[in-house]
């Protein structure tokens, strides 16, 4: 997950008051199950216990784990380990500095649907997978840029929508986190570019509409026009252009 920069030890310690309050007032134990007893509950986080299949609902604070280093979990428990619906509250620190989820987990991981809410104000809906963003989700920035679309392992990877405060959308493929083969910007000016992407720039054959209507049809290198292009008018005429780059030089 992202790492923010370290907050007043005064804030912080209110903040997890806060936060632990806010979990408390969410234990919904939506599906009835009975309060897990001492034997329900690992001596230590990834414990196997077995209880013969049997489900319970309970609280249970971590230290010092290394992927949820300090907190507190209520919820579902199976076999001794976060199974079922529950929520996870970390307590501020060097790391997940009081984030906060809530949502599924499998076998102790978070896995499935679920809401990941960042310390910063940043939130994540949408699918786990061992415990890192996976599959179809949201994820809403601080600076208001909104991607929506296909993760895999914390990253923006398959296709999807990156939306940008100032009106600019980016609709396409995405590889690692970047903007990586065929996808269509539209910009705020009503102006829009389709083609390829290599490693977030245009980069290969694209079309670029004006908004006047005029059209460019050529090569991307760098994210900048390269070579010649065809030019084609709104009345529909055409010409030879060329581009050194991104500059028309005749």
């Amino acid at each position: 997950m992202k790492r923010f920069p370290l907050l007043l030890p005064a804030v912080v310690a209110i903040t997890f008051i806060s936060a632990v309050s806010q979990v408390n007032a969410q234990q919904k134990n939506p599906d009835k199950l009975p309060p897990c007893g001492k034997a329900d509950l690992p001596r230590q986080l990834g414990e196997d216990r077995s209880t013969s299949g049997r489900a319970c609902w309970g609280r249970y604070v971590v230290s010092s784990d290394p992927k949820y280093k300090n907190g507190i979990y209520e919820g579902e428990f199976l076999n001794g380990k976060f199974h079922g619906f529950g929520i996870y509250q970390f307590k501020p620190g060097k790391e997940n500095r009081g984030d906060r989820y809530v949502g599924n987990f499998r076998e102790g991981q978070m896995t499935a649907n679920g809401t990941y809410f960042f310390a910063n104000g940043e939130k994540y809906i949408g699918n786990f997978e061992d415990g890192q963003r996976s599959g179809f989700g949201t994820q809403y920035l601080k600076n208001g840029d909104r991607f929506s679309g296909e993760w895999r392992k914390d990253q923006f990877h398959g296709l999807g929508k990156l939306t940008f405060p100032h009106g600019e959308v980016y609709e396409g493929s995405f590889a690692y986190g970047m903007r990586n083969g065929e996808g269509v910007i539209k910009f705020a000016d009503g102006s829009r570019f389709t083609g390829k992407f290599i490693a977030d720039q245009r980069y290969g054959q694209g079309v670029e509409v004006r908004r006047d209507g005029t059209q460019f049809e050529g090569y991307w290198v760098a994210d900048k026009r390269e070579g010649p292009f065809l030019m084609t008018r709104k009345n529909g005429s055409s010409t030879e252009v060329k581009f050194a780059e991104d500059r028309l030089v005749e």
